[in-house]
């Protein structure tokens, strides 16, 4: 389990340090739906977005198809 990650942009870099596995993340999501949050505090909707269409993008390069599932 990764406890330390460094993220380089254009400013430089950051280094994020703690706990990072999956209970962390339920716990957290779980936590803000009992608040009745509609979208997280911690990665918000346009995050969430914008890691998807990176992932579309890499799988259209691959020529990467999930067949459709089978009803």
């Amino acid at each position: 389990m990764a406890s330390r990650a460094t993220l380089k942009n254009e400013n430089g870099k950051s280094v994020f340090t703690g706990k990072t596995d999956y209970l962390t993340e339920f716990t957290r999501a779980s936590d803000e739906i009992k608040q009745g949050k509609t979208q997280s505090d911690y990665i918000p909707f346009e995050a969430t977005r914008a890691c998807m269409l990176i992932m579309d993008e890499c799988r259209r390069q691959m020529s990467l198809v999930y067949p459709e599932p089978v009803k």
